[in-house]
């Protein structure tokens, strides 16, 4: 995990502001939410116990770094983004109590369970 990313899943973790070059979370009455270059990639909402995904758009390899650091500081490694033939894919349930993997549509967001 590269060093803002680190600091980017503290910050989620701990509950509190952050920002460096152009990753940013934000704690709002509605959750959490981190952003990459300004556009929302994930909200955290803890009182539902989910952490919802987006790719914004933005199919890059700087943004599925993004989203796997919080899937794996988030909700303990139980899902993961990969690509195959140019098609992203979310893992979900990798602990085998739900596993399933979904194709992700470019801007729609995917729940995760913490």
């Amino acid at each position: 995990m590269r060093k803002i990313e680190s600091a980017m899943v503290a910050a989620v973790n701990a509950g509190r502001d952050w920002h460096s070059g152009n990753t940013s979370v934000d704690v709002t009455d509605h959750g959490i939410v981190v952003r990459l270059h300004g556009n929302k990639i994930a909200r955290l909402d803890r009182e539902a116990q989910v952490l919802w995904v987006t790719d914004a758009g933005w199919q890059t390899s700087t943004t599925k770094s993004r989203l796997n650091a919080l899937l794996q500081g988030v909700t303990g490694g139980r899902a993961s983004i990969y690509q195959k033939a140019y098609v992203w894919h979310l893992m979900r349930g990798l602990d085998a109590t739900e596993p399933y993997t979904v194709e992700m549509d470019r801007r729609d967001e995917y729940a995760v369970s913490l």
